[in-house]
């Protein structure tokens, strides 16, 4: 009976007192901030993020399509640099392709939007053709040939789970221009003494003469998805071969001391040029698609999240590059990108946890205010002043404002059926079928597949726990109707409702950041 009155007045007190700092005994700033997301306030940030991707695309296609890009600033179309074909930073992501429309498409069909979806497929398939243009391999692989295969596979996907998305009269002529990109790629590989391949390519002539042969880790040995993709729908092992025997061959380099693979090689030598090895640029999604939604580790994704969300609440975005002894960035702009994103939204998805509602809408409500331009969402060119570049990368629509989106529309088809689909590392999205699993050419089982020599191993279910499933039979089983085996909602209460880390831990790592704690 006491503990009962005891519970009864704390409950009363907790819903009368207006002394703030009495329940603050009970609970941290940090819980105050981040403990309750309500239901309006999900369905107003997910108004206010399609507002975002419909400002941004609306203008791509008013001011810049049939270009590459949009510059929000002076609202004009962005094409490669042939002024200066040194411009790397331009011309091994720009190739005369409309590649904001082509990385776009599959986010119109997760939005429900199958006019502008159709329109868009059409659009591509009507018009797009591949030029005289040097790319990079990678870039040109992982946002064209992913984007052009993502909407192909939801266009004859007969389930229609996005609704009905099929131009009329379609004849799979996105695939054919995927075939068509692939087969100007594909040159990179040839001419290498260890397979991995060129990091460029010319779209008509091939390898350039005064190409590098030095690449970078995630450049080289990101192309097996959607080349593995393309050869089970083609029936054709080319693409895929090519793009396994350069992980392999990566993986075969590794230091025989350390165990560890550097960020940039030799494609000749099959030297380490650089060999600095970590989850960082030049190597992540290497290691992204070696263990694709088949394992993490959610205890540590949770404290390395809250150190990147609080550098962007310092700065209300996040430098490219941030030197912990200085508390400074050392390279100081974000064009936008959509990793810290992309980790809230996984995060959510494994907790269910409202402080990452609270993390989205903060991320929302900062491009929203400071990267906002004439016609688009420009570039931060410095964190500290907020100035901004003239130019909005495709990867903010096709990535950065995908995962806000999902983030906050729990009853999408995807987040329903998560288990269904796979993401490449651009964000697009591929269904997972057994179909994928059917090979019609023979191929000795490699080392990513399991050591069988048959397919008895077809029915088996995917395990929850582990992490040694290799990635090829991520699509063994058709997870449609497997989703039960991937299942997040089955989280235990203290995930839901206690903060993800414990608040002095976050206040440490606030005060180690540098953030003035002012709540």
């Amino acid at each position: 009976m006491y503990k009962l009155s005891l519970v009864f007045f704390v409950v009363c007190i907790w819903h009368t007192t207006s002394n703030e700092h009495f329940f603050k005994n009970f609970w941290s700033p940090y819980d105050e901030k981040f403990g309750y997301f309500s239901e309006s306030e999900r369905l107003e940030t997910l108004k206010g993020v399609k507002e975002m991707f419909y400002f941004g695309y609306d203008n791509y296609m008013k001011h810049a399509y049939p270009k590459d890009e949009l510059d929000p600033i002076h609202c004009t179309g962005r094409g490669p640099d042939y002024e200066n074909p040194s411009n790397i930073n331009i011309n091994d992501v720009l190739g005369e392709y409309s590649l904001t429309l082509v990385d776009t498409m599959d986010m119109l069909a997760i939005m429900g939007n199958t006019t502008e979806f159709k329109k868009a497929a059409q659009l591509i398939a009507d018009n797009l053709t591949f030029q005289n243009t040097t790319v990079q391999v990678f870039e040109a692989t992982i946002r064209v040939l992913g984007g052009l295969l993502s909407a192909h596979l939801l266009i004859v996907d007969p389930e229609k789970p996005f609704g009905d998305l099929n131009p009329v009269d379609y004849s799979g002529e996105l695939l054919s221009l995927a075939h068509d990109l692939a087969s100007r790629l594909i040159p990179a590989f040839d001419n290498t003494a260890t397979g991995i391949p060129y990091p460029r390519i010319n779209l008509e002539n091939g390898v350039p003469a005064d190409c590098t042969n030095e690449t970078c880790t995630a450049g080289a040995g990101t192309l097996v998805l959607e080349f593995g993709v393309l050869s089970r729908l083609l029936g054709d092992p080319t693409y895929e071969s090519v793009a396994r025997k350069a992980v392999r061959q990566i993986w075969a380099l590794r230091s025989n001391v350390t165990g560890l693979i550097g960020n940039v090689i030799n494609i000749q030598s099959g030297e380490w040029v650089g060999k600095m090895s970590g989850l960082g640029a030049g190597l992540d999604s290497f290691f992204e698609y070696m263990l694709k939604v088949l394992h993490g580790d959610i205890e540590e994704a949770i404290c390395s999240h809250a150190i990147y969300y609080s550098i962007w609440r310092k700065y209300s975005s996040l430098p490219e590059r941030f030197n912990w002894h200085l508390k400074a960035p050392d390279v100081p702009f974000y064009p936008l990108r959509p990793e810290l994103i992309e980790s809230t939204y996984y995060l959510y998805q494994a907790t269910k946890n409202p402080f990452y509602l609270h993390v989205g809408r903060d991320i929302y409500n900062s491009i929203n205010t400071h990267a906002k331009a004439e016609c688009g969402y420009g570039t931060i060119h410095d964190v500290n002043t907020k100035e901004l570049e003239d130019r909005m990368e495709s990867f903010f629509l096709s990535e950065t404002c995908k995962y806000l989106y999902l983030l906050f529309d729990k009853d999408n088809h995807l987040n329903k059926h998560a288990a269904g689909y796979i993401f490449n590392t651009e964000g697009h999205i591929f269904p997972v079928s057994r179909e994928f699993r059917k090979k019609v050419w023979e191929e000795e089982l490699s080392a990513w597949e399991v050591d069988k020599g048959d397919d008895s191993y077809m029915n088996e279910d995917f395990k929850t726990e582990g992490g040694d499933i290799p990635f090829s039979k991520a699509v063994v089983v058709d997870a449609r109707t497997n989703a039960s085996t991937f299942n997040c909602d089955n989280i235990p209460s203290i995930r839901r409702y206690a903060l993800p880390l414990h608040s002095k831990y976050m206040e440490q790592i606030d005060r180690a950041i540098g953030i003035n704690l002012d709540f």
